[in-house]
This record gives structure tokens, sequence and C-alpha cells, in this order.
């Protein structure tokens, strides 16, 4: 079997300490990125069933009941979500991160952004 001399360092560098650090932060921001989605539907989606149920039985006032879910949807869409994003690019940017050091690629600032600070790998 022919084995591919330019393979070899890759091997090598991906399986380095620098690199896994970078595979394990990716993992566990992956994995928080996950959990906080739960913990955002199991928030949000019952709040938003008992404001309904609360609303119909005892405000009895639409504007009051609109308001009120308005309120839960923006706090979802601007808050909840944006973290949710936020945690999925900082993993996206670690796997980059570490695609770019195996690979021996340059970051693209203009199309990724700013690399992920490195307390966010560590």
């Amino acid at each position: 079997k022919r084995v591919d001399k330019n393979m070899e360092p890759i091997s090598k560098i991906q399986n380095e300490k620098p690199q896994l650090q970078h595979l394990a932060a990716q993992r566990q921001m992956y994995d928080e990125a996950r959990k906080f989605k739960v913990y955002r539907m199991i928030l949000t989606i019952p709040v938003a069933i008992c404001w309904a149920i609360l609303s119909t039985f005892l405000i009895r006032n639409g504007i009051m009941t609109l308001i009120g879910g308005l309120i839960i949807v923006l706090i979802d869409i601007f808050i909840f979500s944006n973290i949710e994003k936020s945690l999925c690019e900082k993993a996206a940017k670690t796997q980059e991160l570490f695609d770019c050091d195996v690979l021996q690629m340059k970051w693209n600032r203009d199309s990724i952004g700013n690399p992920p600070a490195p307390d966010d790998i560590a």
C-alpha cells in the first residue's frame, strides 16, 4: 500500500494536545448549545401555554393577552435565541480554528470574523 506523505503531518498535527483541546472545547460548546435549546423549550413553551390559559380565564382582556404573548415571543427571539446562536457560533469558530491549524491555513477574518478567544477554548 502506498502512503501519501502529505497526509502524515496532518495525522500527527490533529492528535497534538492543542488540537485535541480545540475539539474538546468545540464538543463542549455544541453540548451547551443543545442543552440551552432544551431549557429554552422547557421554559418558553409551558410559559406561553400557561399565559394563554390564564389570560383566557382570568384576564379576559384581548390587549393584555396580546401584550403578554408578545413579550414572551420577544424574550425568546431576542434573548434566548441570541444566546443559543452565540454558543453555536463559538463552537463553529473553534472547529474552524482546528481545521486551520491542522491544514495549516490562514484564518479568514473577512468571511469568519475574529477567531475564538483563548478563554473560550480553555
